[in-house]
């Protein structure tokens, strides 16, 4: 059914002046979003499904109860997250020859965690209960993050001895550059007014770690918010990565190869004695996160 340019205007006016009359309510910002992004407005389908996300979030109930809330926060996550890869100039999602949109991940037991403006998603499946410690509106803004896989035997280590180096290197780098790179712990307890995620494993053990290391990969694919993200680097908890050798390796790759929030980037390195890909260090782009998104149970394993 064709509906006219002027019903249009119409429907989108009053939207945005329910939205503004009640600044408290996220339904109506999140069918302005939807029509935005039905009819070639992606930049704002992209703002408006953001501030509707926000205000879900902070109000935690639908106030339209025509669909739950985790129907609303489902629905504006995908106008969100289709409308920020059209933005930037990154093709929609496939469709059928029908029309209808391919999407192989069905959003079930979706839980949200955390307080002010600082929100995760997080998908029992995935990333099982975790709670975080320590993050602020700051780390969401870092183009590069370099996350630390530890444990609580090794908080001890960490806070006395590998942060304080590791904060020693970041002061090298121009002001400017500061402000893009954050570091993020993943443990199983948090670390003193450090940044962590905190999962519930309660082992320290090299079989939990590699179980973390997937949870933190799954983690910044599906849960971390992708603004302003190109890089992330995972590494183990005896390991440093130089942040001004990082720093000029990105913006090579970028100059040579392309943008990674367009392009998908996958670095490590080869482990000679095991003969497979070795996870002590290794490197994700923000448009390979992305991919990761779209992968289920064993196809995320054999990426």
């Amino acid at each position: 059914m064709q509906i006219s340019a002027d019903k249009i205007a119409w429907v989108l006016k009053g939207l945005s002046e329910v939205a503004h009359l009640n600044p408290f309510i996220g339904e109506p910002l999140v069918l302005l979003s939807q029509i935005y992004l039905n009819h070639g407005e992606p930049q704002r389908a992209k703002i408006a499904s953001a501030s509707a996300l926000q205000r879900l979030y902070d109000t935690g109930f639908a106030w339209d109860g025509r669909r739950s809330w985790k129907a609303w926060v489902a629905m504006a996550r995908m106008i969100h997250f289709r409308s920020s890869r059209l933005a930037r100039g990154v093709p929609d999602l496939p469709r059928s020859a029908d029309g209808h949109l391919h999407l192989p991940i069905v959003w079930k037991s979706t839980d949200v965690y955390g307080t002010g403006s600082v929100i995760f998603r997080v998908h029992r499946e995935w990333c099982r209960h975790v709670r975080y410690s320590h993050i602020d509106a700051t780390h969401l803004q870092s183009q590069i993050v370099i996350g630390i896989v530890t444990n609580r035997k090794m908080h001890q280590h960490v806070e006395n001895v590998y942060n304080p180096f590791v904060v020693d290197q970041f002061q090298l780098l121009p002001e400017d550059q500061k402000k893009k790179m954050s570091l993020l712990y993943f443990s199983n307890e948090a670390l003193h007014n450090l940044p962590t995620i905190v999962d519930v494993d309660q082992e320290s053990s090299y079989f939990t770690a590699g179980a973390r290391y997937l949870h933190g990969i799954r983690f910044m694919s599906s849960c971390w918010p992708h603004e302003n993200l190109k890089w992330f680097v995972l590494l183990d908890d005896d390991a440093v990565a130089s942040p001004q050798r990082l720093v000029a390796f990105f913006d090579m790759v970028q100059s040579r190869y392309g943008d990674p929030q367009n392009r998908s980037y996958l670095f490590g390195r080869r482990d000679s004695l095991k003969k497979n890909f070795d996870c002590s260090s290794i490197v994700f782009s923000e448009s390979f996160c992305n991919l990761l998104i779209i992968c289920r149970g064993s196809e995320f394993s054999f990426v």
